[in-house]
C-alpha cells in the first residue's frame, strides 16, 4: 500500500498546481476546472461510486485497487469497502515503480489547461463530461481530467508519464450523489490476484490503453460481486 500512499499525496499536490493554471481553452463557453470544483462543493452533499485506481510500471498494470466508497462531503467521514485487489508481489517492481512516478512528477508544472467536451467514455454519464487536459511549458500532456458538468464532480484523473503512457489513473464508476446511501457492511473477503492471473481469467488486454484496463477493472468488480453475492447497485 506505500506506492499507493506515495501517488495520492503527490496527485493531490498536482491537484492544487493545476487549479492556478487554466489559462487557454478551446472554447470560452466551457467552464474552467476551478468553476467545477467550486460547483462540486456547492451541489454535492455525499455520494457514493466505485473507486478503481490503478498505478502502472514499465507500461504494465502494478497495482489496481477496487473499492465501494460512500463519502459525506459535508461532515468529511468516508465509508469504504475493499473489493478487489491485483499487486505485484515483488518488493523490487514496487521500488522501481516508487522511483519512477517519482521521477514523473519531478520538477512537474502547469502551464496550460485545455478544456473540451467529451465525448466517449465508459459509462452512462459520459454524455455530460467536461474534459481538461494538462500540459507542461513545453507542449508535453502531464494530464487528463474528466468532470460532470452538471454538478462537478470529478469522474476520472489520469497522470501521463514522459512517454505520454498512463502512470497512474484514479475512476469513479456507477457514481451516484446526494442520495441517503446505506452503510456498506464489510465481510473481509475481497478478491485478491497477481496480474498474470487477471489475465489468464479475462484474457489480453491493452496494458496502457486507460479504457481497456478500466472494462477490466469492471469485470473484476463484477467477479468480486459475484463472490460476495452482492448484487446490489
Amino acid at each position: 500500500m506505500q506506492i499507493k500512499i506515495i501517488f495520492l499525496f503527490v496527485f493531490c499536490f498536482l491537484i492544487m498546481g493545476k487549479i492556478f493554471a487554466d489559462e487557454e481553452m478551446e472554447s470560452s463557453k466551457l467552464p474552467s476546472l476551478p468553476d467545477l470544483i467550486v460547483l462540486q462543493k456547492q451541489e454535492v452533499q455525499n455520494y457514493k461510486a466505485y473507486q478503481f485506481h490503478v498505478d502502472w510500471i514499465d507500461g504494465k498494470p502494478l497495482f489496481i485497487d477496487i473499492v465501494e466508497e460512500v463519502r459525506d462531503l459535508k461532515n468529511k467521514k468516508t465509508d469504504s469497502k475493499e473489493l478487489a485487489l491485483v499487486e505485484s508481489k515483488s518488493s523490487t517492481e514496487v521500488a522501481n515503480g516508487v522511483s519512477v512516478f517519482q521521477n514523473a512528477v519531478a520538477g512537474f508544472s502547469i502551464s496550460k489547461i485545455v478544456r473540451s467536451l467529451s465525448k466517449e467514455g465508459a459509462d452512462e454519464t459520459k454524455e455530460s463530461l467536461m474534459r481538461y487536459d494538462s500540459y507542461d511549458a513545453s507542449g508535453k500532456i502531464r494530464s487528463s481530467e474528466w468532470r460532470n458538468g452538471k454538478n462537478g464532480t470529478q469522474v476520472e484523473y489520469l497522470i501521463f508519464s514522459d512517454d505520454g503512457k498512463p502512470l497512474t489513473m484514479t475512476f469513479y464508476y456507477k457514481l451516484k450523489t446526494n442520495e441517503k446511501f446505506k452503510p456498506l457492511e464489510d465481510n473481509n473477503k475481497f478478491l485478491v490476484l497477481s496480474l498474470d492471473q487477471v489475465v489468464s481469467k479475462f484474457g489480453t488486454f491493452d496494458y496502457s490503453n486507460a479504457n481497456d484496463v478500466i472494462d477490466i477493472c469492471i469485470k473484476l468488480l463484477n467477479r468480486a460481486k459475484e463472490l460476495q453475492g452482492d448484487n446490489d447497485d
